[in-house]
């Protein structure tokens, strides 16, 4: 059997008695689970839940507590008590546990994203037991529904893992609830999470966990989409992880999709967007049909106040239609903010730079430029030349320059290609930036 990476999340259900107190005994257990799939050779990955579960009882509390400032504080003390008895376990079969406490911002920010990842792949190819959890003591929207069912989806996603096995107390997804329903049917396996497979994931999980069956079927979309395979099965079921990564164990299995680069599913899935760029329908359709380029002629406006790096979704003209993300490889002028990849329904599409025609680095002196640029919207960087042009609108920044109202500025050494009228520039216009064409 070839070796895996295998990512293995264990909700609070499977951890925690009846009474919502952590159960060591299953712990420990799972635990070793765990250890049987590294001693297999797979290199494996725990996203862990129930740390208010193990702390709130330390605290006083009589049952698990709902106000999110006692769950902090659960959190606080239970996070230490779980990694002492995965390290405890772990150790005990000649494996180093490594706790990662991770909020949603780890995600969205790019650099935060890679160093996550680096340190992962390192923990990894030294043997290491990777044990993570949402910092609970620090976040509040990650403390909702879903939490470690998404973070499991996402650490899968990011290390490009060959398996997701999501463990809870029910063996998979079924037609109805089958706590509630004695008709309800097993699903074995789902090709595609559709809205109908959504909307049979219905309820909200137990009364000790977060979660349930809604957050599991999310997660495996995110994660299915993003190339990993995904099984939701019973923690119950005798030597379940082993059998789940053998493909034996009762569960729902969904089948990947294509894999994406680790670029790609930063921008797909968790990057935040600072601004829209809308573009003509010619443009549109070169995107969706063609798999052409994006260029400047076919930008309409632009909103949002973002730089070169920044993520910007890219909308048809006139539309609600968000065609997809990118991210903005050049700011020379606004004609130039050009998203590099651009998500498009389930298709990663790389794209290429765009010459524009004008200096790459503005600070540099003595490069020229040739060409004709027409701007609606905003004007933003460092322009040394001269600007032959009808303006309306605001200037704000500094202004050193002679300003000639109704004539055009005749620069004493000029460096650079300009027009000699307003109806030259139009015309060389028209000719080289036709609508929605490529040059």
């Amino acid at each position: 059997m070839a070796k895996k990476t295998v990512v293995v999340k264990i909700g609070t259900s499977s951890l925690t008695e009846k009474s919502g107190r952590l159960d060591v005994s299953r712990l420990r257990a799972l635990t070793g689970q765990l250890a049987g799939l590294r001693d297999a050779g797979n290199q494996v990955i725990l996203v862990t839940s129930a740390a208010i579960a193990a702390g709130y009882s330390l605290l006083g509390y009589q049952e698990r507590p709902v106000s999110v400032p006692a769950k902090q504080a659960s959190a606080a003390v239970g996070q230490g008590l779980l990694m002492e008895e995965y390290t405890r376990c772990l150790h005990e079969r000649g494996y180093v546990a490594a706790q990662i406490l991770l909020t949603r911002a780890d995600f969205s920010d790019r650099r935060r994203y890679h160093n996550a990842f680096s340190a992962l792949e390192v923990l990894l190819s030294r043997g290491a037991i990777p044990i993570i959890n949402e910092n609970d003591t620090v976040s509040i929207a990650e403390l909702k529904l879903g939490d470690n069912d998404m973070l499991s989806a996402q650490v899968a996603a990011m290390v490009h893992a060959d398996l997701l096995v999501l463990l809870t107390d029910t063996d998979g997804l079924y037609t109805a609830d089958p706590r509630n329903d004695p008709d309800a049917k097993h699903i074995p396996y789902v090709e595609r999470v559709t809205p109908e497979i959504e909307a049979l994931a219905t309820g909200a999980g137990t009364a000790n966990g977060t979660g349930g069956m809604a957050t599991k079927v999310e997660g495996a979309k995110l994660a299915t989409g993003a190339g990993v395979p995904v099984v939701i099965c019973s923690s119950r079921e005798e030597d379940v992880l082993a059998r789940a990564v053998a493909g034996t164990a009762r569960g729902t299995y969904f089948k990947a999709g294509s894999g994406m680069k680790t670029r790609l599913q930063w921008m797909a899935f968790y990057a935040p967007t600072r601004g829209n760029v809308y573009i003509d329908s010619g443009a549109a359709e070169a995107l969706m049909k063609k798999g052409r380029s994006l260029l400047p002629a076919g930008v309409r406006a632009v909103e949002g106040d973002f730089s070169a790096g920044d993520v910007v979704k890219v909308y048809q003209s006139g539309t609600d239609t968000c065609l997809g993300r990118g991210t903005v490889i050049s700011i020379v002028l606004v004609m130039a903010v050009l998203p590099q990849i651009l998500l498009i329904g389930d298709t990663i599409v790389e794209r290429t730079s765009f010459d524009v025609k004008v200096p790459v680095d503005l600070s540099r002196v003595n490069r020229t430029a040739s060409g004709n640029m027409r701007v609606s919207g905003r004007v933003r960087g460092y322009v040394n030349g001269v600007i032959d042009a009808e303006i309306k609108g605001t200037l704000n920044g500094t202004l050193n320059a002679s300003v000639t109202s109704g004539t055009t500025i005749e620069p004493t050494k000029p460096d650079f290609y300009l027009p000699e009228s307003k109806e030259q520039a139009a015309a060389e216009w028209a000719e080289h930036y036709t609508e929605g064409e490529e040059v």
